[in-house]
């Protein structure tokens, strides 16, 4: 038996593999910051994190969490910031960023991607000793101000390895094809 491949075709099917590879974090979920918002203290002097309710979002990766906030007059200000992220009640790690948005302080954590399936609880604090800090409040609502990126789950994405691989299967076949004809 031989296999024939229609270059046109193999090339439509190798461009179609490579748009699928550029897929990339989108926004899951967000709560947006409003200077009325009733935001919440959430730091070392309260205790405990400040826990907001994540909504059933079905089958996801997470991959960053991003929040509003801002310090409070009794705080030694950034340079003491030493922030804690819980998800679901396990702290996460990462790399944590900070810059301003909205008049706020705006922090994103990545972190190692996490599947979740179902409601879940987010905790962060600033767990410093010489830190006021407040948790910005969201628009319209008693909650709090975050921002949760990553995939939902459904469709799977190759990853570029195997991509690669793929493009060079088809190079193969385009040159065997070529050099039978």
């Amino acid at each position: 038996m031989v296999l024939t491949l229609r270059p046109r075709l193999v090339a439509a099917a190798l461009i179609g593999l490579l748009a699928s590879a550029g897929a990339s974090a989108a926004t899951l979920y967000q709560q947006l910051p409003d200077a009325a918002g009733v935001s919440q203290q959430s730091d070392n002097s309260t205790g405990t994190p400040y826990a907001q309710t994540i909504p059933a979002l079905g089958s996801i990766t997470l991959e960053t969490i991003s929040w509003w906030g801002f310090h409070g007059q009794n705080s030694q200000g950034s340079a003491f910031d030493s922030f804690e992220v819980f998800v679901g009640g396990a702290q996460q790690g990462g790399t944590l960023t900070s810059g301003t948005d909205s008049g706020f302080a705006f922090y994103t954590l990545d972190i190692p991607d996490i599947v979740l399936n179902g409601a879940q609880t987010l905790e962060i604090w600033n767990n410093s000793l010489d830190v006021e800090w407040f948790w910005a409040g969201a628009a319209g609502t008693d909650a709090t101000a975050f921002r949760l990126e990553g995939t939902r789950n459904g469709g799977t994405v190759p990853e570029p390895a195997s991509l690669a691989l793929l493009g060079l299967a088809g190079l193969g076949l385009l040159a065997s094809r070529r050099r039978m004809a």
